[in-house]
């Protein structure tokens, strides 16, 4: 296939590379607001002293992955100097379903997760006054509703769907509603209407298609049609074959299938004709433990092949010269018209301005 000479592209940069390169820890970055700031302000002057890389100067609230769960009061913990994870299954019994009670608009400042993030947001907005920096609430997103049912349930959600599978469309209606909520909460607390919707949704691709046609379309077609006006988004790194065909009926327009190895770029061509979607260098695999020269290759193949739009999302400990051998890649076939300048969340948490 020619070359495409017009390729967008993304380098991915999560909160923990930030804090490996502000000497800071990721407990306070998420919790203690100056440092946040203070992370924000030494990683953007590392990343242009090293690069030339802006990441911009964008200081979000600090929400993480698969906080849609904690709606419902599933716990974040934080360990150490790792990204804070779900560790309390709020549904034991399929059962707990029908006691589960979406919270209202009005709820919404009241979770204490959320009562935390709206009181950080509020000091950021005065500690960025005369820095050059933007204090925005941030990642009030959408993640698949099939992703918060699972981490809600767990894997007995698995054998749920064949023997209770009322029970679990009830549990993704009830999810799709505390979604509504908080978008309405968002729109009303921060004076932003929603054009866009992008989604994360890691865990819909582990039931088959057929099954995704039933528990994830459904469900995410209504939060897409909702809130989808400009623009549709997915971010999901285990869809297979046969997965495609409902993203061209949820009329996706940007595609990210992540480090996948079960995707082709040519799979993703064939079953998506049309759709934008970036194809990923793996995070360890390939950034961690290849040399530069692997790097330049794997990036060149991947645009040879095809690839709309071409991104890789870094670690700790990522050796600079495999970002720098990345980065001389892709600006060689970066559109004239603009210049790409990742935000500090990933892709699927981004909150659209007006």
């Amino acid at each position: 296939m020619m070359k495409n000479n017009s390729i967008p592209w993304q380098l991915a940069i999560p909160p923990e590379v930030f804090c490996e390169k502000a000497g800071i820890d990721l407990y306070d970055y998420y919790f203690v607001p100056l440092k946040r700031l203070e992370t924000h302000q030494r990683a953007r002057d590392y990343f242009l002293r090293t690069f030339n890389h802006d990441i911009g100067n964008y200081v979000g609230s600090g929400i993480t992955s698969y906080w849609n769960a904690t709606l419902f009061g599933a716990e974040v913990e934080f360990k150490g100097n790792n990204q804070g994870a779900i560790h309390k299954r709020v549904l034991e019994s399929v059962d707990d379903i029908r006691n589960l009670i979406p919270p209202t608009p009005r709820d919404i400042p009241n979770i204490p997760r959320y009562r935390c993030l709206l009181d950080q947001h509020d000091q950021m907005v005065g500690l960025v006054k005369g820095t050059g920096f933007t204090a925005s609430f941030g990642a009030f997103g959408f993640q698949g509703p099939f992703t918060t049912a699972t981490i809600l349930r767990g894997s007995d959600i698995m054998m749920d769907i064949i023997l209770h599978p009322e029970l679990i469309k009830e549990l993704l209606e009830k999810v799709v509603q505390a979604q509504c909520n908080v978008m309405s909460f968002s729109e009303s607390e921060f004076g932003l209407k929603r054009t866009s919707c992008g989604m994360g949704d890691d865990y819909a691709g582990l039931i088959s298609p057929d099954m995704y046609g039933e528990f994830c379309y459904p469900y995410m077609k209504i939060l897409y049609d909702a809130y989808g006006f400009e623009s549709r988004s997915l971010h999901c790194e285990t869809l297979k074959r046969g997965h495609h065909k409902y993203l061209n009926m949820l009329k996706i327009d940007s595609y990210d299938p992540g480090v996948n190895e079960d995707l082709s770029i040519e799979d993703i061509l064939e079953e998506c004709p049309g759709m934008f979607f970036t194809y990923n260098l793996f995070t360890v695999r390939d950034m961690v433990n290849e040399t530069p020269e692997a790097i330049r290759e794997l990036c060149e193949n991947y645009i040879r092949r095809g690839t709309p739009g071409i991104m890789t999302e870094i670690t700790v400990k990522t050796p600079e010269e495999n970002i720098h051998a990345f980065l001389e890649v892709v600006r060689k076939y970066e559109p004239r018209e603009e210049r790409n300048e990742p935000h500090n969340e990933r892709p699927e948490d981004f909150l659209p301005k007006d």
